[in-house]
């Protein structure tokens, strides 16, 4: 039974790993981001912020591809 609950666990983690690098979710949030900017939700400073983040995932996963 361990052995089940360590192994769903394990597929969790895997799944959420591929959504968090996936280059379509994070180009959604650099779509969503621009659309805060622009309409004031966030300062341009947050904007900065994290669309550094999210290059730097985006290039991670660039990474991750080219091993596999």
């Amino acid at each position: 039974m361990l052995k089940f609950v360590v192994w769903i666990a394990q597929k969790v983690s895997e799944a959420v790993d591929q959504e968090y690098y996936s280059p379509d979710a994070i180009k959604r949030e650099m779509l969503d981001i621009s659309m805060k900017v622009e309409s004031g939700e966030i300062s341009e400073e947050e904007y900065q912020k994290k669309e550094t983040e999210l290059l730097d995932r985006l290039s991670k996963s660039d990474n991750s591809e080219e091993a596999e």
